[in-house]
């Protein structure tokens, strides 16, 4: 008897597609106002999020949120690689990133601390860190299509 194959995409491939959706139409405007200036017209782009800063908030929220993701998704593996070992600790860096101040050494969250420090995080949790942990862990730049396949064993 041979194994019925769905054909609908696993749930957390449908996920990680809603993000990746999320994270590019961060960038792009949401309309253009148009105004009027002494030298005739000019148009002005408006956004979802205006400032670098905010743009990086939200991207970092998404990222964190595709991790987590990833982190449920492999609940279901039966064998772990050391990259999925470092997808679980990064999404517990993400969720848990409120509590870990300079106090990073508390037992419930040693192992996860301990990882991200070797992936090259410190204390305090800053803006742009995850990032740079998602790159570490993915080999290059976040993308979703990168993470579905190290979730899988590439």
């Amino acid at each position: 008897m041979s194994a019925v194959v769905s054909p609908l995409p696993h749930i957390a491939r449908v996920a990680l597609d809603g993000i990746d959706i999320a994270l590019r139409k961060i960038f792009e405007p949401t309309g253009i106002i148009s105004e009027t200036g002494p030298q005739g017209t000019e148009q002005r782009h408006t956004y979802r999020v205006n400032t670098d800063q905010e743009k990086e908030a939200v991207r970092e929220a998404l990222i964190g949120a595709a991790f987590v993701v990833g982190q449920t998704f492999l609940r279901m593996v039966p064998q772990w690689t050391a990259t999925m070992s470092n997808i679980n600790h990064v999404a517990n860096y993400w969720k848990h990133r409120d509590d870990w101040d300079a106090a990073w050494a508390h037992p419930r969250i040693h192992l996860t601390a301990q990882a991200v420090r070797a992936l090259g995080a410190s204390p305090p949790v800053q803006l742009g860190q995850l990032t740079q942990l998602a790159r570490t862990v993915l080999g290059g730049s976040f993308d979703t299509i990168v993470l579905w396949s190290k979730l899988n064993g590439a």
